[in-house]
C-alpha cells in the first residue's frame, strides 16, 4: 500500500511470482526503489531466485541517485543472541540473503537504533525471532528516525508482529520545500548585507557611484542627447550599470542559487563512503568468480591489477591471484583483509556521523545570535512553504485531470495562466448608458489650472518627502536596485534621478526594461496542489519606477 499523495509517483512495479514485488518511485533526480518480500523456508528453488534477483538489483545502491529499501518476512534472522529466543538444537545459521545484505551494509533499520534490545516479530510454543526486517540503503543510514515492533494482536490479529521504520527523505527528495538536492542551474541573485554596512562603506559606496555616473557622462546626458525615447532608455541602461558596479564593489553581500547540490555538509565523504563499499564488492565479486573457475586470461590479470590496486589503496596486504591460487588459501587470508577494512569503514563512517552533528550542533547555537528567527521556527516547528514551478495540474477541455512536467508546457501554461490575469480591463466607457454618461464627464467645479505642472521635475522637498515613506526592506525589480541603494546614493545621484523622473513625464513614457517585471507564486495557507489557480502572484517592479 501507497500512500495517496505518492501515487503520481510510482513509475514501474516489478513482481517475481507471489513472493516479491517493487515499487519504483520516481523523483526528480532521484528514484527510490521499494521491495517487499517473502523468503518461503522449505522452497530453496524460489530462495534462490530471489536472492539472486535481490544481489542482481541491489547492487546498483552505489549510485547516489538511487535508493533501495527492502521490507518482509525473510525467514531468518542475523544475530543468534538477540534475535532468536530458544532451544539451541532448533537454531540455524543467517539465510543467504541477510548474509548478503549486512556484507553489502545495508542497515537494519531496527537493530540500527536498538542495538542491544531483544524483541521478536513471530513465536511459537518453543522460539520466538525476529525474521521481519526493514533493510535500508546504505546512503540511508543517517536518516532513519525512528524503528519499533509493535505488537499486533489488537490491530491485525496477524501471528507476526508489526515492524515499523520512519526514514526522512527531506534532504533526498525534491520537492517544492527548502531542502532537497537539485541537479539543474538556477539563476543566482544577489543579496545585499544592509544591516552589517558600515558608514564609511556607504560614503565609499556614494563617492564611486559619483565617479562611474561622471565618466559615463550621464549627469549631462538628457542636455547632450535630447528628449526622447532612445535618451530614456540608454540612460535608464547606464544608471542601472553604475549602481550594479558600486554596490557590488563597496557593499558586503552573497550570492544565492546557481547548481544546487544535497544539503547534506559531508555528502562528499558518504560519496567517498559508498565508493569504499563498492570496492569490497568488487573484491568479493572476484571471490566467487574464483570459486567458479571464472577467472581466465585478461579476466585474471585484470583481477590482478584490480586486487593490486586495492591494497595500495587501503594498505592491505591481498595476495594477487593466479592460475595456480589455491581458492580455500587465498579466500581464508582475503576474507580476514576485508573485516579489517569493513571495520574502518564503520568507523569512519560514525566519525563522519558524529562530526555532522557536531557541527549542526554549532549551527543551531549560532542562530540564537546570528538568526533567531529561523531558530523559533525550527523550535516550533513551522512549515516552510514555497512554490517550485516544475510542474503544473490542469483541467482538460473533457475535465481529465492531468500534470504538466515538462519544461516547456509548464512554461507555456503558466503564461495562459497569468496572461488571463493581468490582462487588460475590459471598461466598456465606450458604450455607457447614458446615466452614467454624465457621471463619467469631466467636473467642472475642479480648476484645471492644478494639472498645469504634472510634467514638471519633481522638486528635491517632494522627491526626499516621497523617499522617506518607502520601505527599505521591500523586495527589488530584475535590477536589484533597492530603495536603500536609492537613498545612499547622495544629493547628486538622486538630483539625477528627479531629472529622469522629469523625463518620464514629459514623454509620457518609462523604459522598456521598467516594463519587464518578476512574477512570483506565493502559497497561500492550503497546499497549491500543482494548481495556479491556489496560489497568490506578486509582480516586483522596478524600485526607481515606484518612485518616479
Amino acid at each position: 500500500m501507497i500512500n495517496k499523495k505518492w501515487e503520481k509517483h510510482i513509475g514501474k512495479v516489478n513482481r517475481i511470482g507471489a513472493y516479491y514485488i517493487e515499487a519504483w518511485l520516481l523523483f526528480k533526480n532521484c528514484t527510490l526503489i521499494v521491495g517487499v518480500i517473502y523468503i518461503p523456508p522449505s522452497d530453496t528453488k524460489i530462495q534462490s531466485e530471489l536472492t539472486s534477483y535481490i544481489k542482481k538489483e541491489f547492487t546498483n545502491h552505489s549510485k547516489k541517485n538511487r535508493y533501495y529499501i527492502l521490507i518482509g518476512d525473510l525467514n531468518s534472522y542475523l544475530d543468534r543472541t538477540l534475535d532468536y529466543s530458544g532451544p539451541s538444537k532448533l537454531g540455524k545459521k543467517p539465510s543467504n540473503i541477510i548474509t548478503w545484505l549486512d556484507n553489502a551494509f545495508f542497515t537494519d533499520t531496527y537493530r540500527k537504533l536498538n542495538p542491544k534490545k531483544r524483541c521478536f516479530t513471530w513465536k511459537n510454543k518453543n522460539t520466538s525471532t525476529r525474521i521481519d526486517y526493514i533493510w535500508a540503503d546504505p546512503k540511508l543510514e543517517a536518516n532513519i528516525r525512528k524503528s519499533h515492533i509493535y505488537q499486533s494482536i489488537d490491530i491485525t490479529d496477524s501471528d507476526h508482529n508489526i515492524t515499523l521504520a520512519e526514514i526522512s527523505f527531506t534532504n533526498i527528495i525534491v520537492t517544492n520545500n527548502k531542502g532537497g538536492r537539485r541537479a539543474e542551474k538556477s539563476s543566482t541573485r544577489i543579496v545585499y548585507d544592509y544591516e552589517n554596512t558600515t558608514n564609511e562603506q556607504w560614503n565609499r559606496y556614494e563617492k564611486y557611484l559619483n565617479g562611474l555616473l561622471k565618466k559615463h557622462k550621464a549627469f549631462r546626458y538628457i542636455e547632450n542627447h535630447g528628449q526622447n525615447e532612445d535618451t530614456l532608455n540608454k540612460l535608464w541602461d547606464i544608471i542601472c550599470n553604475c549602481i550594479q558596479q558600486a554596490a557590488l564593489k563597496h557593499i558586503p553581500h552573497k550570492k544565492i542559487g546557481g547548481v544546487k547540490t544535497n544539503f547534506n555538509r559531508n555528502y562528499k565523504e558518504i560519496e567517498n563512503s559508498s565508493k569504499e563499499r563498492k570496492d569490497l564488492l568488487y573484491i568479493r565479486s572476484i571471490m566467487r568468480k574464483l570459486y567458479k573457475n571464472e577467472l581466465k586470461g585478461v579476466e585474471l590479470r585484470n583481477a590482478s591489477k584490480g586486487i593490486k590496486s586495492f591494497n595500495q589503496c587501503y594498505g592491505t596486504n591481498i595476495a594477487e591471484i593466479t592460475e595456480d591460487t589455491d581458492w580455500h588459501t587465498w579466500k581464508c587470508e582475503t576474507r580476514n583483509w576485508l573485516k579489517i577494512v569493513r571495520r574502518i569503514i564503520k568507523i569512519k563512517d560514525k566519525a563522519i556521523k558524529e562530526a555532522s552533528i557536531k557541527k549542526r550542533i554549532e549551527e543551531r547555537n549560532s542562530m540564537i545570535t546570528k538568526d533567531q528567527r529561523k531558530m523559533i521556527n525550527s523550535i516550533l516547528d513551522k512549515t516552510y512553504s514555497k512554490i517550485n514551478l516544475d510542474r503544473i495540474r490542469i483541467l482538460t477541455d473533457t475535465q481529465e485531470e492531468i500534470l504538466l512536467n515538462s519544461k516547456e508546457e509548464v512554461h507555456t501554461e503558466a503564461i495562459n495562466a497569468y496572461s488571463s490575469l493581468f490582462r487588460s480591463r475590459n471598461h466598456k466607457f465606450e458604450n455607457l448608458p447614458e446615466q452614467w454618461k454624465e457621471i463619467y464627464e469631466p467636473r467642472k467645479d475642479i480648476n484645471p489650472e492644478i494639472y498645469e505642472h504634472l510634467n514638471d521635475i519633481p522638486t528635491e522637498q517632494e522627491w526626499y518627502e516621497m523617499l522617506e515613506t518607502m520601505n527599505d526592506k521591500s523586495a527589488p525589480g530584475i535590477s536589484n536596485i533597492s530603495y536603500k541603494l536609492i537613498k545612499k546614493a547622495g544629493a547628486k545621484a538622486n538630483d539625477l534621478f528627479r531629472q529622469y523622473t522629469g523625463l518620464c513625464y514629459l514623454l509620457q513614457n518609462i523604459p522598456m526594461k521598467w516594463k519587464i517585471s518578476q512574477l512570483y507564486p506565493i502559497p497561500k495557507t492550503y497546499d497549491w496542489d500543482f494548481n495556479l489557480a491556489r496560489t497568490r502572484p506578486i509582480l516586483l517592479i522596478e524600485c526607481l519606477r515606484k518612485c518616479a
